[in-house]
């Protein structure tokens, strides 16, 4: 797949490899590959876990970049780090004119939270549950009815 642009006097065309956009006039890479959803997500709530102590947006680009070895803008962490808060997965508390964001559950609190989004999402629980229980491994099956036992046994 080729496109053509013209810009001023030069004119750039464009090939698409192996899903990356290539420019044939010095042949490199313009845009790098997306993130899946929800990974970003999970890499500032792996951080946050990792931490201490409450963290800074810098604190946590700083971790982030240190990591992964991406570089990631202020305004991305800051955006990722106010949607998680309006969700409830992270807590907040002011800092001067900035925020200082924490996890306060643990990576399987995140993993539950998501499955009831998911659920939530669905008219019938029912069948979503059953559709979920039958794809378990036998293992994960018994686990799942151990812990109904648990809960239904405790006052």
């Amino acid at each position: 797949m080729e496109r053509t642009r013209e810009w001023g006097e030069q004119r750039h065309c464009w090939v698409r490899r192996r899903g990356e956009w290539f420019c044939c006039v010095r042949y490199r890479r313009l845009v790098s590959p997306r993130r899946p959803p929800g990974t970003l997500e999970t890499e500032i709530l792996t951080v946050l876990h990792e931490a201490s102590s409450d963290l800074s947006p810098r604190e946590v680009r700083e971790r982030l970049s240190a990591r992964a070895g991406a570089e990631l803008s202020y305004s991305a962490i800051v955006t990722t780090l106010t949607r998680l808060h309006d969700k409830g997965i992270v807590t907040r508390s002011r800092s001067g004119r900035a925020y200082r964001y924490a996890a306060p559950s643990d990576p399987s609190g995140l993993v539950a939270w998501r499955m009831r989004r998911l659920l939530d999402a669905e008219a019938d629980h029912a069948r979503v549950l059953t559709h979920f229980i039958s794809g378990l491994s036998p293992s994960d099956e018994e686990l799942v009815r151990r812990v109904l036992r648990q809960e239904s046994e405790e006052p």
